[in-house]
Formats: C-alpha cells, structure tokens, sequence
C-alpha cells in the first residue's frame, strides 16, 4: 500500500480506498445461495458445539493375553476365566470390577470362540513364574484379569492359549476426550 515513495499521500490514501471497497464487495453475501451456505455452516457449527458439550463417546479398550486358568467354577456362582494381559502404564488404573468384557479366544479344534463376561478382579503380575516367559514387553506392565462369565457358558480348558480382551470403560462426553488426549 505505501510502497512507492513518489506517490503522493493523496495517491496512496485513495488506492487503499480503493481496495478496501473491492475487498467489501466480495465479503457481501448477496445472493440467496451465499446466505443458504452461511446459515447451513452455522447450524453445522451449533451441533458439533452441541455435541462437544451434551454428546458421550463410548470408549473401551482391546488387550493382548494368555489364558492361563479356565474353567474354574465355584458352586453357585458362574464360571471364570483368567488371563495374564498386557497393559499400557496407568491403563490398570481405569478398569475396575464389573466392567463389561468381551473374551475371544482359540480353542483346540483351531476356531475362534468369544465370551461375555464381567471383570471380577485384576492385579499385577510380579516378577517370576508366567511373567518371566515375556520380560521383554516394554512400555507395559503385566496384569492378570479375571473375567466372570454369563451363567451357562461353558469354556473348555484351554490354558496357554492367546486371547484377545475388550473391555468397555464407559462414556463420557467428547470435550472431556479430547481435553484428556491433550494432556
């Protein structure tokens, strides 16, 4: 705008002008389709600031594990399943009994067999004994789950064998995800 030092001020003064009122013609809506857009990207923006704020993410988590005891039944009560699991440091800290849990594991005739359950306990595994045999995962500790299965599922004796866990930690709104991501 005040570039050429032989302008008079008049000159310059009268350019930005210039530029100012072309730049306001193309920031006017002026037909009805501009109008539609701005008020489509606005009704747009209410409901992610709505959702952000009112909304739930459901939120749970896959483990890697091992069985390592199955089958186990008490009378009167349903059977269980425990798995050694490694954990991500400080993930243990967020799942507590009673949690839902989906269990998939291989069986002998090579399949897939999956099972609901509940989180009945969880503790950390010290060191010695299973835990010896996988030392070498880093950034995770160590945990053994006990999963109590729905009454009437039968679960043959499979221990050893590599299962996959899933379980659900609940919701909670999405404003509160994202700020917990940041930190």
């Amino acid at each position: 705008m005040f570039n050429n030092p032989f302008d008079s001020f008049h000159k310059t003064v009268g350019k930005a002008k210039k530029e100012r009122e072309r730049l306001d013609r193309l920031l006017t809506i002026s037909t009805p389709g501009e109008l539609a857009l701005v008020g489509v990207t606005a009704v747009v923006l209410l409901l992610f600031a709505a959702w952000l704020l009112f909304g739930n993410v459901a939120r749970s988590v896959t483990v890697e594990g091992v069985l390592v005891e199955s089958g186990e039944q008490y009378p009167g009560e349903s059977p269980s399943l425990h798995a050694v699991v490694w954990l991500e440091r400080g993930l243990g800290r967020q799942i507590e009994p009673g949690m839902p849990v989906s269990l998939e594991a291989g069986v002998a005739d090579g399949q897939a067999r999956s099972h609901e359950g509940l989180v009945s306990g969880l503790s950390a595994v010290g060191p010695g004994g299973v835990a010896v045999l996988f030392e070498s995962v880093a950034p995770v500790t160590m945990h053994r789950l006990d999963v109590a299965l729905g009454r009437g599922q039968e679960f043959p004796a499979n221990d050893g064998s590599a299962c996959r866990i899933v379980i659900e930690l609940g919701s909670q709104s999405p404003l509160a995800f994202f700020l917990r991501r940041q930190s």
